[in-house]
């Protein structure tokens, strides 16, 4: 009886080789869990900072047009200013000067009769007083018969607010740039999105959002609930190779994404950088317009007395005149 001639593998070899590939899996299942969580703390950091970065330029575009108010349905011709003052006098009863209102801008179209206009105003109290009394134009019409009122001159992301909760029959209304509801009972909440608004004064209203494999934490590559392969199926050949080249794949990508976290990280530095230093060149430029001497007011008197000036030269020349043919006589 002839004896096989293949070689006997050795069983301690075989265990060890299992156990060394069972290890290797286990620390790169590690290694792409850690990273998934690194990169989920990435995500959550940046979104953080570009709410904040948001919250931020929102508060200086509502600083920037808290002296303003929109007149709608203004007669735009002649002058939009001159218009915009006949209504502040005669129906509010609030006694302007002409230099009062820094700039009347119309909105749109500028080759209509009537439309919109933009005012900002000097004085923060004139802007309230005609703000109180924006209901005295409720009999008040245009040229064109058209009804004229006043509305705030809301940022885009609070007009967008206000246009969704009237759009959802939310009764609102607006104070200081910013949309608030009005409730039944007494009392305004300020909405600062109407999905928020909705889950925290009338519970879940709208469908709940469903998240990904990726956006809940977990990762569809990667299940840590899997079972590891067994023994027997990674003693084979094939097993070795595989976990070999997944090893020469896994490691590369591991290191492009952590290039990549470091260089968004970086990014969002430079652009909190950016934002900052135009915040301060912004509050820079208002601090310096709110500063400058209103001239309008002196080249008026100044005006005033060049015409009294002249009026009591021609009074002389006048008189001289006089005194000239009374002593020729």
């Amino acid at each position: 009886m002839m004896m096989s001639s293949e070689p006997q593998s050795n069983p301690v070899e075989t265990l060890d080789d299992e156990q060394s590939l069972k290890t290797m899996i286990i620390n790169l299942t590690n290694i792409v869990h850690q990273q998934n969580e690194k990169i989920a703390r990435l995500e959550q950091t940046v979104q953080n900072q570009h709410h904040q970065l948001n919250d931020r330029v929102l508060a200086l575009e509502r600083y920037s047009r808290k002296m303003c108010l929109i007149f709608d349905e203004i007669d735009l011709r002649p002058d939009p200013i001159a218009s915009v003052l006949k209504i502040i006098r005669s129906e509010m009863k609030v006694t302007m000067a002409d230099c009062d209102i820094v700039a009347c801008h119309p909105l749109g179209r500028g080759d209509s009769q009537c439309g919109p206009v933009i005012v900002k105003f000097i004085y923060h109290g004139h802007r309230d007083i005609i703000w109180r009394r924006k209901s005295w134009l409720k009999s008040f019409r245009n040229s064109l018969n058209r009804p004229v009122f006043s509305r705030e001159c809301l940022a885009p992301s609070d007009q967008e607010i206000l246009r969704e909760a009237k759009n959802a029959n939310v009764k609102v209304q607006t104070r200081k740039q910013q949309v608030y509801a009005v409730h039944p009972e007494g009392g305004l909440t300020m909405i600062k999105s109407i999905e928020e608004y909705f889950v925290s004064d009338h519970g879940a209203t709208r469908p709940p959002f469903q998240l990904t494999a990726v956006e809940s934490g977990q990762s569809s590559s990667v299940n840590n609930s899997a079972p590891l392969p067994t023994v027997a199926s990674i003693s084979s050949s094939p097993w070795k190779s595989s976990i070999t080249l997944l090893s020469d794949v896994i490691a590369p990508q591991i290191q492009l994404v952590d290039e990549q976290v470091k260089l968004t990280k970086n990014s969002q530095l430079s652009l909190a950088k950016e934002i900052e230093l135009m915040n301060e060149t912004l509050l820079a430029v208002m601090e310096t317009s709110r500063n400058q001497p209103h001239l309008d007011a002196y080249l008026e008197k100044l005006s005033q007395a060049q015409k009294k000036l002249h009026s009591v030269c021609v009074s002389v020349e006048a008189s001289g005149e006089t005194a000239q043919v009374g002593q020729d006589d």
